[in-house]
């Protein structure tokens, strides 16, 4: 079986199950991370053959790794990716997300990997924001710290559903998604268009 290859490695719906049984993000915070990092990789449609794995007993960054495998009767080929993962929540003194995210990810303090993502888990009530505008402003603020080579997400859950979640590529162009965390349907842009690469 392929999962006994990969012992430390769980899949995404595995853990997004588990979270939603548990009751989302209120986790511990190293599972809570796993739970939003395998929300993101069912928003972005990845296959079956994707793994996570919590980094989040280390001090440092990134929180969560992603492997992505395509068999055939071998393993042909695998690609690893990191995610790191910062919660927007009701003790944040920003009001703003785009405030928020240059504050503690955007500042040009950190020097992530070029395979890492980041995540920012939305826990609070926002007024939404227009995305494009977000995007434009996280583009800006990417390119005067001269960094270009990180994704960059929001995921929350939709207010008033128990499964729903949005998940907005930010950069390093604007895609919105809202999909199913149960059963996986999803609205607005296409899942392919949405990438872990700049």
């Amino acid at each position: 079986m392929r999962v006994e290859r990969l012992r430390n490695w769980i899949r995404p719906h595995q853990v997004v199950f588990e979270g939603l049984k548990l009751g989302g993000y209120k986790t511990d915070s190293r599972f809570k991370e796993l739970f939003a990092v395998g929300l993101m990789t069912m928003g972005l449609g990845c296959s079956e053959e994707v793994f996570l794995e919590s980094l989040s007993s280390r001090e440092e960054a990134p929180d969560v790794k992603i492997l992505g495998c395509q068999w055939n009767d071998i393993l042909d080929e695998m690609n690893i990716h990191y995610v790191e993962v910062v919660s927007w929540t009701e003790h944040a003194d920003e009001n703003c997300l785009g405030d928020f995210l240059e504050r503690t990810k955007l500042n040009g303090v950190y020097d992530y990997q070029e395979e890492t993502a980041i995540l920012c888990l939305i826990e609070r009530e926002m007024d939404y924001p227009h995305w494009q505008n977000l995007s434009e402003r996280v583009s800006e603020t990417m390119a005067s710290n001269g960094r270009h080579s990180w994704p960059i997400f929001a995921l929350n859950k939709v207010e008033g559903s128990a499964y729903q979640y949005r998940l907005v590529q930010l950069y390093p162009e604007i895609h919105p998604i809202t999909f199913n965390a149960i059963m996986p349907t999803f609205h607005g842009r296409q899942k392919d268009q949405l990438t872990l690469r700049v």
